[in-house]
Parts: C-alpha cells; structure tokens; sequence
C-alpha cells in the first residue's frame, strides 16, 4: 500500500509539473526560446528560384540563423499546383519543423493549404508540447489559432516572402511597403515594447478606460476566423481581445462575416475587437470600413471596445501584431493606446 500511495504522489507531482508548464504565459515562454529560424511552406511557394533566394536572404544580412527544407517544395506534386507541395509533403514539413531544433517557425507566403496542415497534426495524435514562436497572417490563421489553444507566442505579420524586398520579384503586391526588420528586431530582443494607436469605433460606454488581458490578443483573417466555427480551431475570445482583418471585399460580405461570429458568442467575454484593414487602400476604402463597423456595433449592441488602424493585414503595410502575449489598451477621449511587452 505504501508503494502505491509513493506512485500516486509521484504521478500527482508530474500531473502538477506539466499543468504548471501548460499555464506558462507567451512571454515567459518567449524569454526561454533560442530564436533561430525554420522557414516553412504551409501554403504557397516562391513564384520563382530568385524570389525565394532574395526573400531568404532578408534573414542572412540581419544575421538570423534560419533553415528550410528543400524537399518541401515541389509544386508538381501539389494538387492543381496551388501548393508548395503535396498535402502530405506539407503537413510533415511543418511537423518537422514543430519536433525541430528551431524555435521561430516563419511562414513563406499564404494563400491556401495551412488547414490541410492542421489536420495532419492533429491526426498524428502527437500533443507537441515543446513551444514555439509562430510568425505568419493571411492563410495561416489556421495555425494562429493552432497556437492560440497552446497559448505560445505568436506575431501576426509580414512573411518571408511578401515584403517590399520582394515585391518587385514576385509581383504578388501584398507588403509592398512592408520591411522585415521590425520583426526581426522583436525577436533579437531589441524592441522590448511596442504600442501601436488606434482609433475609436466605440469605446465601449466608457470614455477613458485601461483595459488589460492576460492572454493579449488572437485572431487573424476574418473570412478563415468564420470558418473556424465549430471546429476544433474555433477561437475562444474569453479575456482576449479579438483581431480581424480581410482582403478587400464588399460591406454586405463582412457584414454577413461579422454578424456570423457574433451570433457563435465569439465577442460574448472579449475585452475588445481590433480591426486592421478590411477595405484596402484609398481613404474612401477606410472611410467605408469605418461606416460598416459603426452599423455592426449598433444593430448588434456591440458593448466592448472597437478599435480600427490601417497597416495591418494585407494592405501595402503589415505591421507586426503580437498574439497571445499580455496586452493592454488605454482609451482616452478619441484615441486607444495599444501595448505589448516582451
């Protein structure tokens, strides 16, 4: 009997060291990575050798130690070669990468496919619990989410391939204006603190408030975080603040889009929504996000903050917005102060 109640007291100290690990936050975690890079392919490839050399090449003149597979690109094996690769090929690159000596797993470009990568992780059955930084947007707001359950760090922002180093290559025009360095400079350590400025869709009821959520922030794509509903990636937006962007479309279909999630109790126990660019480009495109958004929150009775900037998402701007990390918003008068820290 004695031996057994030693076994259970044993296994009660594991069960409590690995609950102690789950409940680790991004930032700690963050404090305890090595930084070095694996480049992966979940959705598209380079259109060309020269793209993927002179977007590579981005991280070898900032002295970032980063590694990628070869073998993980061959859009000839890629249904309708829409892909890098096969579904196969790129679920076990990015799982590679997952059981890998990296910490930061950098996205190449988006466009269709991360889900495809999801399933095959969740169906190896494997928990994959050794964390890891995720930096990506667009597409791979499968794999936010993937991470947002892990609660690991994560930068919602520019990809190896689409930056303004390799627009004039690839000619996809995503991130024209967009240089990797501020990323880069958060993940050597050298920006410690960002605090971005949004404007005020409604406040919320409260003109001046400091409004602060442990769990920071998740989201992405606002068509993909939609079809997310009822499935094993939907987002839990208790305590979070909620981020939404989307490639340029028409009111009725981001108003169908929100109206969706709002319906499925996603904003039910957020702190707040933040919305980056939805509407692309000229001034009458923001001055249109700005009305369907104040619609929404009126014919819904949207009670939490709502904040909106452009230069986040799929514009000519993508600025970096970091996920899951502690974050605080200060609302004052016409203005929110977002700031993160690592």
């Amino acid at each position: 009997m004695r031996r057994i109640a030693i076994l259970v007291c044993a296994l009660c100290t594991i069960s409590t060291s690995l609950e102690a690990s789950m409940r680790r936050g991004a930032a700690e975690i963050y404090h305890t990575l090595n930084r070095q890079v694996r480049v992966v392919f979940p959705a598209k490839a380079a259109k060309s050798d020269d793209h993927l050399h002179v977007a590579l090449d981005q991280l070898r003149k900032q002295d970032m130690q980063y590694r990628y597979a070869e073998r993980a690109l061959s859009e000839q094996s890629s249904p309708h070669r829409a892909y890098s690769n096969s579904h196969v090929e790129r679920g076990r690159d990015f799982i590679d990468a997952l059981e890998g000596k990296e910490d930061v797993i950098w996205g190449f470009a988006g466009g269709a496919g991360s889900l495809d990568v999801v399933r095959q992780i969740e169906r190896s059955g494997k928990s994959y619990d050794q964390p890891k930084i995720l930096v990506g947007y667009s597409d791979l707001t499968f794999l936010l989410a993937y991470w947002a359950k892990k609660g690991w760090p994560a930068f919602h922002g520019p990809m190896v391939g689409l930056t303004e180093v390799t627009d004039s290559i690839s000619k996809i025009g995503l991130n024209a204006n967009t240089s990797l360095d501020p990323l880069i400079d958060i993940l050597k350590g050298k920006t410690r603190e960002l605090t971005y400025n949004f404007e005020i869709i409604s406040s919320g009821g409260s003109d001046e408030a400091t409004i602060d959520a442990e769990s920071g922030v998740t989201g992405g794509n606002l068509m993909l975080l939609s079809e997310m509903k009822g499935t094993s990636l939907e987002v839990d937006g208790k305590d979070r603040f909620i981020f939404m962007e989307d490639v340029d479309s028409d009111p009725t279909y981001i108003h169908r889009k929100l109206a969706g999630l709002h319906r499925s109790g996603l904003f039910d126990r957020a702190k707040g929504l933040i919305f980056g660019d939805v509407f692309l480009g000229v001034e009458y495109h923001q001055t249109l996000t700005r009305r369907v958004l104040r619609e929404f929150v009126e014919e819904f009775g949207v009670r939490i903050p709502v904040l909106y900037s452009t230069g986040y998402g799929h514009g000519a701007t993508n600025n970096v917005m970091p996920f899951n990390f502690p974050t605080r918003v200060h609302i004052e008068s016409e203005k929110a102060d977002l700031t993160f820290r690592f």
